[in-house]
């Protein structure tokens, strides 16, 4: 008699986790749509997506996670220029600012060749419209910097205002 008291109370225990397991359905007989305490909603499931971009206007904020990706690209499509030895980017928007180190030995026509040859390579990118590129050195460890700190989650307000100043200072603005 005890062991079927002990199995009765493990049946009785498996249909209650099954009943509250079911779907909630609503008077008028449709699914409950509500969330599950405690679970991720749809709009924190999409933070991490980039959204679609609209070159046509400025973008706001972007993730840390999205525009770490873009600055990451944009660096890897100036270091894919022949002449390029290293390179860094900072993007805000559809706007990319790139500082690059050349061999010392290219200045002139050389070093203007392929600053013209990574804005080109850069703007290939979809999510970028403008291009400013830098072979000064101070330039070029600013925007390091600012790389860095994008990626390493730091807040915007410590890096924002010296993008926004090297973006009037290195994109020509267009026409």
């Amino acid at each position: 008699m005890n062991r079927n008291w002990i199995w009765g109370l493990g049946l009785a225990a498996l249909a209650l986790a099954v009943v509250l397991a079911m779907p909630r359905m609503t008077r008028n007989g449709r699914m409950d749509q509500s969330p599950i305490p405690g679970s991720p909603t749809r709009t924190e499931l999409d933070a991490d997506r980039p959204s679609t971009l609209d070159f046509n206007q400025p973008r706001g904020p972007q993730s840390m996670t999205t525009a770490t990706r873009i600055n990451n690209r944009v660096t890897d499509a100036a270091r894919s220029v022949e002449g390029v030895d290293e390179a860094w980017a900072a993007v805000k928007g559809t706007t990319a600012v790139v500082g690059i180190s050349i061999d010392p030995s290219l200045r002139g026509k050389a070093e203007e060749d392929i600053k013209k040859a990574v804005t080109d390579q850069v703007q290939e990118l979809p999510e970028i419209m403008q291009v400013g590129v830098t072979t000064d050195p101070n330039l070029a460890r600013q925007i390091r910097d600012i790389d860095r700190a994008m990626a390493d989650n730091e807040p915007p307000t410590q890096w924002d205002d010296k993008l926004q100043t090297l973006i009037d200072d290195l994109v020509q603005p267009a026409s």
